[in-house]
């Protein structure tokens, strides 16, 4: 007799190898409660997909009907109704079990972009909430929208597969894991904010380093929002004199080219 993962491997009465479910001692009822965030296909198709998988692994009919007894105890624990666990397992009793042991690859999805049948159908992946039939409504109601393009319909196909992710609980965000992996931390996803030298431009000796601006005009305070530093692009920026006038413009180059125009500016300053 041999355990290996969820399957118990021995020999029966007439020395044929046979197969059953195997948990093991330690093993609890952690199935998904029915009051669960979750939609409601996923939660009634889980006692579907594990009272088929009860068929698929017990290779005798009567340890298919005494697991399944045992399954529908842990599933009646966790508040599933006893239709929803009906349905299911007549639905796998049903079930031929060599279909089960074969790969079904039948998907009818899209052709890709090189006219050949695409195995997988197109697939709209995000994180689950209570809005989600609002969000698989307006998704198939305008979904005809991306099709006008007609490289773009080769690809999407006729109607997405809408799935859902975890999304985070209220354990992610009372409790962290006490493995973290260190990350390198870069100017990009760097949580300081303010205006700083990057530290290898020409630029560099006009920067000053602070987080908030003051407007002399009104005495108002502007505070920085996000980390910006001599290469950063799309920014408003100031520049003083030393005689104490300043000049505001905006720019969507770098910084770092901006010290070509401290002549131009300069020049302004006379003027104002």
């Amino acid at each position: 007799m041999v355990n290996f993962l969820d399957i118990k491997i021995f020999r029966d009465q007439q020395g044929n190898l046979a197969t059953t479910l195997y948990r093991k001692e330690t093993a609890t009822n952690s199935l998904l409660h029915t009051r669960s965030q979750h939609p409601h296909r996923t939660v009634t198709g889980i006692p579907v997909g594990q009272y088929l998988r009860i068929k698929r692994i017990c290779s005798n009919q009567e340890d298919f009907k005494r697991e399944a007894k045992q399954l529908y105890e842990c599933f009646r624990e966790r508040g599933y109704s006893h239709n929803c666990l009906k349905k299911a397992y007549k639905r796998a009793l049903e079930t031929d079990r060599q279909s089960l042991l074969t790969s079904n690859n039948t998907h009818s999805g899209a052709k890709n972009r090189f006219g050949k049948n695409n195995t997988k159908p197109f697939r709209l992946i995000g994180d689950f909430s209570a809005e989600h039939n609002k969000i698989k409504h307006i998704i198939n109601k305008h979904w005809h929208i991306l099709q006008q393009d007609s490289q773009l319909k080769e690809v999407i196909g006729d109607t997405p597969l809408i799935t859902f992710r975890r999304s985070k609980n209220l354990r992610d965000t009372l409790s962290r894991s006490h493995y973290t992996q260190d990350i390198k931390t870069t100017w990009v996803t760097s949580k300081i904010k303010g205006c700083h030298r990057c530290g290898d431009c020409s630029a560099c000796p006009f920067v000053v380093r602070t987080l908030n601006v003051n407007q002399s005009r009104d005495n108002t305070e502007y505070t920085i929002k996000n980390y910006i530093n001599c290469k950063s692009t799309c920014v408003v920026y100031i520049m003083q004199c030393t005689c104490g006038k300043i000049y505001v413009g905006k720019t969507l180059l770098e910084q770092l080219k901006q010290t070509s125009r401290i002549g131009d500016i300069n020049t302004v300053y006379t003027r104002v």
